[in-house]
């Protein structure tokens, strides 16, 4: 199942870029029960619709940035270790995704354990699928990677309260005092202003 994640967002683009697409045109060189999997997966995840006689592909929306964020998703989906659908009979009516995946894949070396988890739910397999793939992209983005700037100060007119020091601790799952408290959240709004 992995591998086909890997075509999806190859496939979501071409589909867009054609504006519909015969499946079999969607993809050269690959087996069509493979082409097959890949363009259910698209439709099952609300990516794409078929015509009604179910031969041409057509994207469920023409926003350049709804695509452009299907599009990163589907890449860093095809990154994971597993990426699944998930059933419970204690919750109709809602669909939940999960995943698994290792740090290492996406670069960052030297963290503690190799595979972490992520899932996500919602009332269509879509929202489910964004939101398992959304949270594993907030939990990647919170590692340290080995190319990160961290800028130190030593403005002593900025404090936190005893309050905001714990909240800090809780978030890194370590002992801080305030200084590095504060360090931390220079950081992190350096981050935040970098990604906007």
């Amino acid at each position: 199942m992995v591998e086909v994640w890997k075509y999806a967002e190859k496939g979501l683009l071409n589909i867009h870029r054609s504006g519909g697409l015969q499946a079999d045109e969607l993809f050269r060189n690959i087996p069509k029960n493979t082409v097959y999997k890949i363009t259910n997966l698209l439709a099952e995840i609300g990516y794409i619709s078929r015509s009604p006689q179910g031969s041409v592909l057509q994207p469920t929306t023409n926003d350049k940035y709804v695509i452009a964020n299907r599009l990163a998703l589907l890449r860093l989906a095809a990154k994971f270790q597993k990426i699944f659908p998930l059933k419970s009979s204690y919750a109709e009516g809602i669909e939940f995704f999960g995943a698994s995946f290792s740090p290492e894949d996406f670069g960052i070396e030297g963290h503690h354990r190799s595979s972490q988890g992520s899932a996500g739910k919602g009332i269509q397999l879509q929202q489910a699928f964004e939101s398992c793939v959304g949270e594993a992209a907030e939990f990647l983005s919170f590692l340290k990677q080995n190319n990160d700037e961290l800028i130190a100060t030593n403005d002593a007119s900025t404090s936190y309260s005893e309050d905001e020091t714990i909240w800090l601790q809780g978030m890194l799952s370590c002992d801080v005092d305030k200084k590095e408290a504060f360090n931390v959240c220079v950081e992190m709004e350096c981050l935040t202003q970098n990604m906007m």
